[in-house]
């Protein structure tokens, strides 16, 4: 028969980057009493950690310097051309390449969410370097002459962001974020980006039980959190967020 793990006590945490011990917005940590969370030092005890939600703001640029850049070529002068940083709609965007683009005029085609660039001179091209995803093209594909973009512009530089903790635990969650190997993984729980820039996202997790960390530790005097995105790079967030953290104290079954 198999053995199960008895749940016996349920704590909350609820944490605010803005009274954080040490860190910044974009990763904090909050030292604990040592008396706040323990268990005990008994080897029959397991300590569990999840996401029970998560409140933030909107507040990271769409397009960023991992996302601007892209060599143009005016039929003499070739040149990296880097859109400043920014939050853009789709019609800011046209604006500023058309202020960066001096031989192409490009506009914006609302029914295939791209953008056309026309030019009289069959030898100008585009080259996006990072930038392929916001235009709707192909980084590192050079665009001779007049072109529309192939897919969709991409404004939403974010999909998905992921809550990631420092804590030592028994897990052996993996991931692949920003990266072609799959390696041993930080992430505590998975956030969608459903709201548009500026707005408030909140999201409670489906099962915070069903997702979490077994802590090594017998204490938890202290814990870091931090977001990365689905490219595997850290969220720069201008603003504080907060969070509240489900802890679940198990007792083995012997």
């Amino acid at each position: 028969m198999d053995k199960k793990n008895i749940l016996e006590e349920t704590k909350y945490l609820f944490l605010s980057s803005s009274n954080r011990s040490s860190g910044n917005n974009s990763k904090f940590t909050v030292y604990l009493p040592s008396s706040l969370i323990t268990i005990n030092n008994n080897k029959q005890k397991i300590l569990k950690v999840s996401m029970y939600d998560i409140t933030l703001t909107y507040d990271w640029f769409n397009v960023q310097s991992s996302n601007n850049s892209l060599t143009y070529f005016n039929g003499t002068t070739t040149t990296t051309i880097t859109i400043p940083v920014g939050n853009y709609s789709v019609f800011q965007l046209k604006d500023a390449l058309n202020g960066l683009l001096s031989t192409y005029t490009v506009t914006y085609n609302e029914l295939r969410n791209g953008f056309t660039f026309t030019t009289t001179n069959a030898t100008d091209s585009i080259t996006p370097t990072t930038s392929g995803l916001l235009l709707g093209l192909i980084n590192a594909t050079t665009y001779t002459g007049t072109f529309t973009s192939v897919f969709p512009a991409k404004m939403s530089i974010y999909n998905t962001l992921y809550l990631n903790t420092d804590l030592n635990n028994t897990n052996t969650n993996l991931d692949n974020l920003g990266q072609q190997t799959v390696n041993t993984s930080t992430v505590l729980d998975s956030v969608p980006v459903n709201v548009s820039p500026y707005d408030t996202l909140y999201y409670e997790s489906i099962n915070p039980s069903s997702f979490n960390v077994s802590v090594t530790s017998n204490h938890l005097n202290s814990i870091t959190l931090f977001l990365t995105t689905n490219t595997g790079e850290n969220l720069i967030t201008n603003t504080p967020w907060n969070v509240t953290l489900q802890l679940e104290i198990y007792t083995k079954e012997v």
